[in-house]
């Protein structure tokens, strides 16, 4: 059994709160987060809170996701 290896996304609230979220980098781009918030049907992001805890997020909430290292966002079209 190979170990996965995770990639680590930052979603930054409106509100400004900062949460830290994993996902697996082998997961189709069809089943991604950020897939999901583009064209996923529900009003929420079900995403990984560290390894064993799951959270899920209103869309309209999320400003930006930042992926770990990088310094540019993932804007979703509420950016100013």
């Amino acid at each position: 059994m190979k170990n996965a290896i995770l990639k680590n996304f930052i979603i930054h609230l409106v509100d400004g709160t900062d949460i830290p979220v994993l996902e697996n980098e082998d997961i189709p781009y069809e089943k991604s987060l950020v897939n999901e918030y583009l064209h996923g049907e529900s009003d929420f992001l079900n995403v990984a809170v560290g390894l064993e805890k799951e959270a899920y997020i209103p869309k309209k909430n999320i400003l930006f996701v930042t992926y770990e290292g990088s310094e540019e966002g993932i804007d979703f079209g509420l950016c100013e």
